[in-house]
């Protein structure tokens, strides 16, 4: 029965109580009373238990706290205060302790009595149970009381801090660091007179909590109250200072030790050696840690993982695995201390990285997730993807699950790997196991993959997931959507993403507006063109490939051929070599002006520069050179025609289609 009273299953109770009941006849068990009594309680059947309480009246057995403190309760629960204060006092007079939540709850019975002796009476009970949290409502009918009997509210003095003073050091003691820390800024915050070690201690509970800038405040506040500043409050800082990466202050505090009349320990040493991981400075941290072997101290392997990230930091591959290795030697090694080395064989290094991962391995020491990170982040900057699926294997047989990580480094490799269909199924699979990535770096370069392949219909998947998750689009997310869009000519969308792009403030890049102006000189819109390009002047960037490519196309397809030969000599002065298209558009200008041997030249330079002219342009130049006699160039331009497999077409027949 006590179980399923514990389990909140009062009907069961009741069904048990029954069954007992008809088996026991009129014996009667306090226990198996009080739980019924309980039972019906919590089924709000609230006449039952007085009937129960009778009977054992009848039985001439005297209730003992077992059974008053649901009778109490049942009271309460029938408004009868009279019945609840009478069961009160026969619970008092077998001396037992009382509960603060009962004692709590009949504050509200004495408050309906109007028993001020009786409130003030249980209050000061509950001053000697230091874990009791008296909610404003009990205070008010504490202090209420108080006054109807011409007492002082203690409302802020001594008593009532000395309870609270007296809670806080049983928070400690109970290692609720928490509720301790947090009962001390609210006393602090009320003006209390607190002691010294009081500070103390919540500045270290601060620092345990990494409430680093509520430390360094508390810290003011006791060299401003002339406090003594122990060692323990300047190994604190020290910490706090290092951790808020604040060196100087950290540094400045250890120097000023011996003033403040303290001499630094091992323990000092041992914080300091963090203090040089984060100043880079070797020659400091080895100081540090010698001076912690002088005090006949062995360091801590936290003192050795601060090392091996230093020189981890430094690039120094060859000290911290010297670290490392005394670690082994300790038997101290675990898999943060590899982990931190393997981030240091990244690139082409990463075979270095797989010989340490068998050798920890083979000291009965497994990965972590962020072991299979580190070693799947190298592949990809080594761009080894048989690697990659290797480790991804090992992290299955360790029982490990991809990270959010794993899958942005492999999306990441397939990407730049060109891998379109592997790329594709990570990012499906990132989606099915709830593990998409909350970045936007993953996604641009997806959506770069499926823009250079010119998949639009994945492109547009991947721009409706973002707009469905609370990944914040980068500026390289938008530019990669808006030159995707610009090139298919869809003006609607791209000028939607513009729109987002101002309105966040997204940083502008030379790609997106380039790609709008090229899009709108494709379009013929020739002032939309040229505020692109003003904007782009006005951000400092330089005219793109692109940008020249589509003012070209649209100065020709206007007629305007002077324009189109100058943007063709400016790409050429800044370093811009025009694609084929702009090439064949040039040399048709030169046609049209009938300026044959500029258009030859221009022709022949083609094929320096790895580019391959069109059947248009190929047939015309052949035709022009025929009418101007030139039969063996014609028949020079027609093998280099038929040797890239493009067709003749005799003018003719080009005039008949």
């Amino acid at each position: 029965m006590t179980e399923l009273v514990n389990k909140k299953e009062p009907g069961n109770v009741i069904r048990l109580w029954d069954l007992w009941q008809e088996k026991e006849g009129d014996s009667s068990h306090p226990v198996m009373y009080a739980q019924a009594i309980r039972a019906y309680n919590d089924l709000r059947q609230l006449e039952k238990p007085i009937e129960l309480y009778e009977a054992l009246q009848s039985a001439g057995i005297r209730p003992g706290p077992i059974l008053l403190r649901p009778l109490i309760e049942n009271a309460i629960l029938r408004r009868k205060p009279s019945e609840a204060k009478k069961f009160w006092d026969m619970l008092l007079e077998q001396d037992v302790d009382v509960r603060p939540g009962l004692m709590l709850r009949m504050l509200y019975v004495f408050k309906d009595l109007g028993e001020h002796k009786e409130i003030v009476a249980i209050y000061e009970k509950l001053k000697t149970q230091p874990d009791t949290v008296i909610d404003q409502t009990c205070k008010k009918i504490i202090d209420d009381s108080l006054r109807a009997l011409g007492k002082a509210v203690e409302k802020s003095g001594k008593k009532d801090v000395d309870f609270e003073i007296s809670k806080f050091w049983s928070f400690v003691k109970h290692e609720r660091s928490d509720n301790a820390r947090m009962l001390f800024y609210k006393l602090l915050d009320s003006k209390a007179q607190l002691p010294e070690d009081m500070y103390a201690k919540a500045l270290e509970l601060s620092v345990e909590a990494q409430k680093y800038e509520q430390a360094s405040a508390l810290y003011r506040q006791i060299c401003d109250k002339g406090f003594e500043i122990t060692i323990d409050i300047v190994h604190n800082m020290i910490k706090a200072y290092v951790a808020l990466e604040k060196a100087k202050l950290a540094w400045d505090l250890f120097s000023g030790m011996k003033d403040m009349g303290l001499t630094p320990n091992a323990d000092t040493y041992k914080i300091m050696v963090s203090h040089a991981r984060l100043r880079k400075n070797s020659d400091n941290a080895e100081t540090y840690f010698g001076n912690i072997l002088m005090f006949g101290t062995i360091p801590d392997p936290e003192t050795y993982l601060e090392m091996i990230q230093l020189y981890a930091d430094l690039g120094e591959a060859r000290e911290a695995r010297n670290y490392l290795d005394q670690l082994i030697k300790l038997g101290k090694a675990d898999v943060s201390a590899y982990n931190v080395l393997f981030g240091c064989y990244g690139g082409k290094r990463y075979q270095q990285a797989e010989a340490l991962y068998q050798e920890m391995v083979s000291k009965q020491v497994s990965p972590n997730v962020q072991t299979f990170e580190i070693f799947i982040r190298n592949f990809v900057e080594a761009k080894k993807p048989q690697l990659a699926a290797q480790y991804l294997e090992k992290m299955s047989e360790f029982g490990i699950e991809p990270s959010e990580k794993v899958y942005e480094a492999l999306l990441e490799m397939y990407c730049i790997l060109g891998d379109e269909a592997q790329a594709t199924r990570v990012f499906e699979e990132m989606k099915a196991c709830g593990k998409a990535s909350k970045t936007a770096t993953a996604y641009n370069h997806l959506l770069d993959l499926y823009s250079t392949k010119g998949n639009s219909a994945k492109f547009e998947e991947v721009h409706q997931f973002l707009g469905k998750t609370n990944v914040r689009s980068s500026g390289d997310t938008f530019a990669t959507m808006i030159v995707m869009y610009a090139k298919e000519g869809k003006i609607k969308e791209v000028e939607e993403l513009y729109q987002q792009v101002l309105s966040k403030k997204v940083p502008l890049t030379a790609k997106m507006l380039s790609a709008m102006a090229a899009m709108y000189a494709k379009a013929g819109d020739e002032k939309k063109a040229n505020v692109m390009s003003e904007t782009m002047a006005k951000n400092g960037f330089k005219p793109t490939d692109d940008l020249y490519n589509g003012l070209v196309e649209m100065n020709f397809s206007d007629k305007n051929y002077d324009k189109v030969e100058e943007l063709f000599n400016k790409m050429e002065a800044e370093g811009i070599v025009p694609d084929a298209r702009v090439h064949e558009l040039m040399i048709r200008v030169w046609l049209i002006r009938e300026e044959w041997k500029e258009a030859d030249i221009l022709f022949k330079s083609m094929a320096q520069k790895g580019l391959t002219p069109n059947a248009d342009t190929f047939n015309t130049l052949i035709d022009v050179n025929l009418e101007q006699g030139m039969r063996g160039r014609a028949q020079a331009i027609e093998q280099q025609m038929e040797a890239k497999g493009i067709k003749r077409v005799l003018k003719e027949e080009a005039q008949k289609e």
